[in-house]
């Protein structure tokens, strides 16, 4: 929820911060394409280092990360300064975004890890709509101050207060326990059958000593060389070179086979997809809101009046520098809620009728409501297909997330979320950066596109209550 929080901070704080500094709509697609080359960088970074140094030791990195850059925001006075700000906010949120997931996966049972990190993204929807709601009720006062005139400090203070509850997550993410997994393929059992016997205690009120001791001794493959076996390392360049050379050995082995399939499938799959739900939502919204008096045919003849591109859709919020845009600001919160529709049908069906039932069906239900949007004339009926459409979107963008993180070994399931992320982002960074495009033909890419992530995905082997890979 703290993520979605500061997700959420740069798409308010770039109007508000072009409205003080004199700044355009091609300053404001700049801004939001750094955040996305940020992710893309912060994605691959952190998803080595979370093989490398641990599931649980990573989280509050990430999140000290996106507290650095909150606070550089607060106080950058350059253009220059402000775009390094927001790539660092964007390198901690994909850090953090992958180092949740793998932890919360590698810590649950077989019949409930699909609609546990279905939670994790309702969860963080709902602190996406939080936070808008919260900085909503802000926004006027920020820009009313001193009869209408835009204080100087009003985006800083947006900016800051995205910072706080990210602090106040990153020191209560010591309360966790281990990952079981990962403390296995670090040879460390016994540490692990603590963590085992504490869960076992916790979930079923009884004795840790009752627990029935396993043996995880060949449950996981460890490391070939274990760094706290290595005591000829002794200076800090030749930490480094290995620390390089075993990522390197990672890489490598996410493209040779077994995973070379899964991985090439996996990687187009989420390029396939745009990364997150924010933008997707924000996409919509246009589309909805400018083609509300437009009909049938207008639509059809690719009317001018609606062109996608990311410096109109953050202007949206607004009406100009002194007036908020209220009913935009309402419509997309409500607009939003789609989002919790489709996590919903995943918590409650996801570990009972699998992945590719629900991967399927959502292609299908999203890619027909865009179609039919462009032929129906009734704004109401278009609300209808918009909260399909979003639904849908979600449902696929958790189901691939899961798809991928169970059919990698603990040794690479970090590598592969962070590689795997890299395309998604750059596109991203080129959409926001490059995009603009009639209304019509981002609705025919975004059918093909989902229809595609389904078509690729589907090779992947479904491990609906079955172990994971190792």
């Amino acid at each position: 929820m703290a993520e979605a929080g500061a997700s959420l901070i740069i798409l308010l704080v770039a109007p508000l911060l072009a409205c003080d500094l004199n700044y355009n709509k091609d300053d404001i697609m700049t801004m939001n394409a750094t955040s996305s080359l940020g992710m893309a960088f912060g994605g691959l970074l952190f998803g080595t280092l979370i093989d490398t140094h641990g599931r649980k030791e990573t989280i509050p990195v990430t999140m000290i990360v996106i507290f650095c850059g909150s606070l550089s925001l607060l106080l950058a006075q350059s253009f220059f300064l402000i775009n390094l700000s927001v790539f660092v906010i964007g390198i901690g949120v994909a850090g953090n975004n992958a180092a949740i997931r793998i932890y919360l996966i590698e810590c649950l049972p077989s019949r409930k890890r699909g609609s546990c990190l279905a939670v994790i993204d309702f969860l963080w929807i709902v602190g996406y709509l939080t936070s808008l709601g919260m900085l909503w009720s802000l926004v006027p006062s920020a820009i009313k101050m001193q009869e209408k005139e835009l204080r100087p400090s009003s985006w800083r203070v947006v900016a800051g207060l995205g910072a706080v509850p990210v602090l106040l997550v990153s020191c209560v993410i010591g309360l966790l326990p281990l990952s079981p997994r990962y403390l296995i393929y670090r040879r460390q059992p016994e540490r692990a059958l603590a963590v085992l016997r504490q869960m076992y205690a916790i979930n079923f009120s009884r004795h840790a000593d009752k627990y029935q001791v396993s043996n995880v001794e060949g449950s996981i493959q460890p490391e070939d060389d274990d760094d706290e076996l290595s005591d000829e390392i002794r200076t800090v360049k030749q930490i480094v070179c290995k620390c390089f050379s075993k990522n390197r050995q990672r890489v490598q082995r996410i493209f040779t086979p077994p995973f070379l399939r899964i991985t090439f499938l996996s990687i187009v799959a989420c390029c396939l997809q745009f990364p997150g739900f924010i933008w997707p939502a924000l996409w919509n919204m246009k589309i909805l809101n400018d083609t509300q008096n437009l009909n049938e045919f207008s639509l059809l003849m690719n009317n001018d009046t609606c062109i996608s591109n990311s410096g109109s859709i953050a202007m949206s919020f607004f009406n100009n520098c002194h007036q908020e845009n209220n009913e935009y600001f309402r419509n997309f919160l409500l607009l939003s809620l789609s989002f919790i529709l489709g996590e919903l049908f995943l918590i409650f069906g996801v570990d009972r009728f699998g992945r590719r039932l629900f991967l399927i069906s959502s292609g299908l239900i999203g890619s027909t409501a865009m179609i039919t949007f462009t032929f129906v004339t009734s704004h109401v009926i278009r609300i209808i297909l918009s909260v399909a459409i979003l639904s849908a979107f979600a449902t696929s963008y958790t189901t691939v997330t899961l798809f991928l993180l169970e059919n990698y070994p603990t040794a690479l399931r970090g590598t592969i979320m962070g590689f795997a992320r890299i395309l998604p982002h750059l596109v991203g960074f080129f959409m926001k950066s490059f995009m603009k495009l009639p209304c019509l033909t981002t609705l025919y890419i975004a059918s093909g596109i989902m229809i595609g992530t389904v078509i690729t995905t589907i090779p992947i082997p479904d491990l609906t209550n079955a172990p994971m890979q190792e």
